[in-house]
C-alpha cells in the first residue's frame, strides 16, 4: 500500500484512540436498570457503538416505542456526561504512535460521539494539542458513514481526499472513507470484530498502533 502522499492522518476516537467502552457500558446500564431492562455485558454494548449516542439507544431497545427511546436517549446523555472520563484512557501504545506521528503529519478527529463530548474526551486524554481538528455529529449535521465530517476536515486543513488516511475501529469508518474516496486503515483493538471489519475490505489493517508507521514509510 503506497501512501506517501499522505499528509493527513483523521483518527476515529472511541474504540480507536480511547477505550470508553466500560464507562458507555455504566451509563447505558444505569438507564436499562432505571427502565426495569437486563443489563448489558460489555461485549454486548460494544456491539452496539459506532453510529452514535441515539442510535445506541435505539438499536438497544430495538422495537421499543420512539417516546421511550427519546427519553433514555437524554437519560444516557446526562448520566455519561456526567462520568465522560471515569475510565476512559488512550489504548495501549497509541501515545507512543502520536509522539511519532504528530510532528510529520495534519492530525484530526472524526467521531459519531456528541461533540462536546468529544472534545472533553480529547483534552482529558492530553490530545488537545494535537489534534488541530475535532469534527462531530454537530460538525456536519450528519453521523458516519456520511463523509461530511471528512469534507469538513479537509476544508479546514486544506487538503485532498488522496491526501487523507482515516484510522478507525468500526464497519462505519471503512464505510465513511469509501464514500469520501480516501484510504483506511482499520484496526483491531476496538469494538469490531475482524470478521466484521475484513467484510468491508478496507485498505489494510493492523493489531497494533505500532504497526501503522511501517505504513507510513
Amino acid at each position: 500500500m503506497n501512501l506517501k502522499n499522505i499528509s493527513t492522518l483523521v483518527f476515529d476516537l472511541d474504540g480507536t484512540l480511547v477505550d470508553s467502552s466500560r464507562d458507555i457500558r455504566t451509563a447505558l446500564n444505569m438507564v436499562m436498570k432505571d427502565a426495569g431492562m437486563p443489563q448489558l455485558t460489555l461485549a454486548q454494548v460494544k456491539s452496539l457503538v459506532g453510529h452514535g449516542a441515539r442510535s445506541l439507544i435505539e438499536r438497544t431497545l430495538k422495537n421499543n416505542k420512539k417516546g421511550r427511546t427519546l427519553s433514555m436517549g437524554d437519560n444516557f446523555l446526562k448520566y455519561y456526561e456526567d462520568h465522560l472520563l471515569d475510565t476512559t484512557k488512550p489504548y495501549r501504545g497509541i501515545r507512543e504512535l502520536i509522539a511519532k506521528v504528530k510532528d510529520n503529519y495534519k492530525m484530526a478527529v472524526a467521531t459519531n460521539k456528541p461533540y462536546d463530548m468529544a472534545l472533553e474526551t480529547v483534552k482529558g486524554s492530553k490530545f488537545e494539542n494535537i489534534f488541530k481538528v475535532v469534527a462531530g455529529p454537530e460538525t456536519t449535521g450528519a453521523h458516519k458513514p456520511d463523509p461530511g465530517m471528512l469534507h469538513h476536515i479537509a476544508k479546514k486543513l486544506r487538503v485532498k481526499p488522496c491526501e487523507m488516511l482515516l484510522i478507525g475501529d468500526g464497519v462505519v469508518d471503512v464505510q465513511t472513507a469509501k464514500n469520501f474516496g480516501c484510504p483506511m486503515c482499520a484496526v483491531t483493538w476496538g469494538f469490531s470484530t475482524k470478521k466484521e471489519l475484513k467484510a468491508e475490505k478496507p485498505d489494510f489493517m493492523i493489531d497494533r498502533p505500532s504497526q501503522l508507521l511501517k505504513y507510513l514509510k
